[in-house]
């Protein structure tokens, strides 16, 4: 999970780690390949990730609850990483 100061600052070709639904949620990596600013004036930003797996390349566009930085620094404050730990 990022906090809004760690979103904001996200550019692309970061390298991020995101829980991915397709994959029954668990963290995989990612790159960032789009950040535009939201249409609602709510102070965040829209981030859009690619990830490659298995010679197939998909875009998602997660919340700040499903984005991690690299490395990653899994916590209580993740509710995903709580849920897919055990």
């Amino acid at each position: 999970m990022m906090m809004r100061y760690e979103w904001n600052t996200l550019r692309v070709g970061d390298a991020v780690f995101v829980h991915v639904a397709d994959e029954g949620g668990q963290l995989v990596s990612g790159t960032v390949a789009f950040v535009k600013a939201s249409p609602v004036d709510d102070g965040t930003n829209d981030v859009g990730v690619r990830v490659v797996s298995d010679d197939e390349t998909s875009y998602v566009w997660p919340s700040m609850e499903e984005l991690h930085g690299d490395p990653v620094a899994v916590g209580d404050a993740c509710p995903q990483c709580t849920v897919t730990a055990g």
